[in-house]
């Protein structure tokens, strides 16, 4: 109880160290980041009731678990796979929606969210549940070019060589989804408050992003977890 505790009385630090370990790691430079969700279930789907959270644990459907009770968390990451900036909503909040947040965060002169992090060069690859005409003109608005695959029936196509190679390019996300899920157990936290939900995304966010730094210094690749104690 202690421990939980005191992490919950580190988020805001913990932020901070995430953040500056991406600007040590040279993040802001980066030619473009993906931008994508992932399912952070916090309660069996299956179980009834209120339960913790209501102000944001809700029911949503994942195309990794399909129906799930918890958060969806959006990312912003390079290419090398480290994390600029992230913010949660209700698991059945849409994409767009969580887009829309975040990018205006990120272009706010004052941050009222720090883990919205800042952009670097402004070009985001995101999946077909970002597209759209409308919500890329507003994000345009806010200095942010997201390029995601059109959705069918909407009159638009790319080429197939051209949604491979963005297909290939936003991989790094699933890749770093993967790592917070599994090795640092995102997927089988529980926390019981929206303090201890936030801290402990923020300190698995900023051990990735330090433990790119410890690889990026030992000359080993980047994501690698190999020598690495957890």
């Amino acid at each position: 109880m202690q421990l939980n505790a005191a992490v919950r009385g580190q988020a805001g630090a913990l932020v901070a160290f995430g953040r500056a370990c991406a600007r040590r790691l040279d993040a802001l430079t980066a030619e473009y980041e993906v931008l994508d969700c992932t399912a952070v279930p916090l309660r069996t789907a299956q179980r009834r009731g209120a339960g913790a959270m209501p102000e944001v644990v809700a029911r949503g459907k994942s195309g990794r678990l399909g129906w799930f009770v918890g958060v969806r968390l959006l990312l912003a990451v390079t290419p090398a796979g480290v994390v600029t900036g992230w913010g949660i909503a209700p698991g059945n909040e849409q994409d767009r929606l969580l887009a829309d947040a975040l990018l205006a965060e990120r272009a706010a002169p004052e941050q009222a969210l720090p883990s919205a992090g800042r952009p670097a060069s402004g070009v985001y690859l995101a999946d077909s549940g970002f597209a759209g005409r409308a919500a890329r003109a507003r994000w345009a608005e806010l200095g942010a070019d997201v390029l995601a695959p059109p959705q069918r029936g909407s009159g638009d196509r790319w080429a197939k060589p051209v949604r491979a190679l963005h297909r290939s390019r936003r991989q790094i996300v699933e890749t770093v989804f993967a790592r917070l899920h599994g090795p640092f157990r995102l997927e089988r936290d529980r926390p019981r408050s929206l303090g201890g939900l936030l801290a402990r995304i923020a300190a698995k966010i900023a051990l990735s992003n330090a433990l790119i730094r410890l690889n990026h210094d030992a000359g080993r690749p980047g994501l690698t977890l190999a020598g690495v104690v957890m």
